[in-house]
């Protein structure tokens, strides 16, 4: 089940609800950093700690049957699961 947005920054893997919320806080805690998100650096975090990209995370959630249907947008956003993700800002150590 997945349970945060998540993104991939530092070697850490920082979750919150939404991918700009993450961000934001990131800027907060590396204020002097520039800050450099890829693509392939955004996603979300599961029950079972584990970071899935954007693609992964969308068929893990029609399997979780989190969602029904395919996203509204282009790719599998936070907005479409809006209301099951932990809206609390944490930082984990990523796994390899």
């Amino acid at each position: 089940m997945i349970i945060a947005s998540a993104i991939k920054f530092n070697n850490k893997i920082y979750l919150g609800r939404g991918h700009s919320d993450i961000i934001f806080n990131i800027r907060i805690k590396y204020k002097d950093c520039k800050l450099k998100i890829l693509p392939q650096d955004q996603g979300f975090y599961t029950n079972d700690k584990r970071f899935l990209s954007r693609e992964e995370a969308l068929e893990h959630a029609i399997e979780c049957k989190q969602v029904k249907r395919e996203s509204v947008y282009s790719v599998f956003t936070s907005e479409d699961i809006w209301n099951q993700l932990d809206p609390e800002f944490k930082i984990v150590e990523e796994q390899e």
